[in-house]
């Protein structure tokens, strides 16, 4: 995930943990029907005809939600949490980041384009219950014909044995070829275009080893590690708000950050890539693990990300930073909830911890958290600056050890990106705050979605 003017350079996808647990199955069917549920609650809202009988089919279930809602916000947070996961019921997930062999690559994307052609030819031209058994060097001839350039069909001479061998004519298939190509997208433009996705599709070991080190070192993070080391990114619940991506990270396109902290914690566990680290400069002890998570910046539970590939003699160390991360939440959310408007006044931090967690599913509510608005400054320097001193919440922090960088490369990085960042944040606020009808967006309360394209 990255900020939405970038293209991603790197593409991972999450799967399943374990394929073969029954869960994994009960998982899809579940998420299909929730899919399946939606489309249809969608097309019968939005279809003229049926939409005047929406009211009638779904006015009971929405009366109950709306209900629940309003007056047993606790009760029916749980019926619908308890819903969801019986429905569709989470399964343990990972993040592969190695690179597919570039054999693999191109085998793969060939096999899928026999497949292809396989099909067409079975279903197309009817070749089902033809004698000739439509075999891989009769496929391949087809593949590699269809991704070369176009004839010109006043001159076309055959292009292939295989069609002979099928008692294909020539216009035939010339016609079957030009199906391939501009029906079903078996073209070599198409062909490179999925090399290319391959080739973005996760790591290489250069490129593991450059993406940790980048990180650590815009850090100042090269030396002193614990055993364990959070990399935690931050996201945001909130409920009824047409604006909840902006209280989610930024930096990620309007997206929760556990992703990104979940891909650098796999690659900084790597064995290889701490040997490559190693003769950078960058020595990380075997002791060390990193570890993902993310932050609720609404509710402040940190969420620790991966721990199946937790070694045993780090879970003590994970017990205790989870007490301790539970310690932290209440006394932080003791500290901000005085700025919401009509928290308690004074509450103890395990009350505190409770009215923060009600308001961010609370479909009045209008800001479940202040996000980034009281801004003041950046400070960019080593952490014992500001060590002991109470910032209120106001100060973003950016560790850096100028003695760690000799060419001013990273302070140049810092300066031209997360400096860049804070500014467009503070203005943002600064100007919706000064005239939030001429800069800003006016009053959420008066905000609506209208067809899932825009507000009103």
């Amino acid at each position: 995930l990255c900020p939405v003017l970038i293209k991603p350079k790197y593409v991972v996808k999450e799967k399943p943990r374990w394929v073969q647990d029954p869960k994994v199955q009960r998982h899809r069917l579940g998420d299909r029907w929730n899919q399946f549920g939606r489309h249809l609650f969608h097309q019968v809202k939005a279809n003229p005809a049926s939409s005047y009988l929406a009211f009638d089919l779904f006015g009971f279930v929405f009366g109950l939600a709306i209900l629940g809602k309003t007056l047993f916000l606790k009760a029916y947070e749980g019926v619908r949490t308890g819903w969801r996961r019986w429905l569709v019921a989470p399964i343990p997930t990972l993040i592969p980041v190695e690179k597919f062999p570039e054999r693999e690559r191109d085998a793969f994307i060939a096999d899928n384009e026999r497949a292809c052609i396989a099909e067409v030819l079975e279903q197309r031209l009817d070749r089902r219950n033809d004698a000739v058994t439509l075999s891989q060097e009769v496929l391949e001839e087809f593949r590699l014909a269809a991704l070369r350039e176009p004839e010109d069909r006043s001159q076309a001479m055959r292009q292939t044995n295989a069609s002979e061998r099928l008692g294909l004519s020539v216009e035939k298939e010339h016609a079957f070829l030009e199906a391939l190509r501009y029906e079903y997208g078996l073209n070599a433009r198409n062909h490179h275009e999925a090399l290319e996705r391959f080739a973005a599709r996760r790591f290489s070991p250069a490129e593991q080893s450059a993406v940790v080190e980048n990180a650590l070192r815009v850090m100042s993070l090269t030396r002193g590690f614990a055993r364990l080391v959070l990399l935690c990114g931050h996201g945001s619940t909130t409920e009824n708000n047409p604006y909840a991506s902006a209280y989610h990270c930024g930096a990620c396109g309007g997206n929760p950050g556990g992703p990104n902290a979940r891909v650098l914690a796999a690659l900084a566990n790597k064995a290889n890539v701490r040997q490559e680290l190693r003769n950078l400069g960058i020595e990380i002890p075997e002791d060390t693990w990193f570890i993902a998570g993310e932050h609720n910046t609404t509710t402040d539970h940190v969420t620790l990300l991966d721990l199946e590939e937790l070694p045993e003699t780090h879970r003590p160390d994970v017990l205790q930073l989870q007490h301790d991360l539970e310690a932290a939440r209440l006394l932080n959310a003791q500290e901000r909830v005085g700025r919401l408007p009509g928290a308690p006044s004074r509450p103890s931090p395990l009350a505190a911890a409770r009215y923060v967690e009600q308001v961010s599913s609370d479909w009045a509510q209008v800001r479940p958290e202040w996000g980034l608005s009281s801004n003041a400054a950046f400070i960019i320097g080593h952490r014992s600056l500001t060590r002991g001193l109470k910032l209120d919440g106001r100060v973003f922090l950016h560790n850096y050890d100028q003695s760690q960088d000799e060419t001013g490369r990273v302070l140049d990085a810092i300066m031209t990106a997360p400096l860049v960042v804070v500014q467009m944040i503070n203005l943002q606020y600064y100007f919706s705050a000064t005239d939030s009808w001429v800069y800003g967006s006016g009053t959420k309360v008066l905000h609506n979605v209208v067809s899932g394209v825009g507000v009103m």
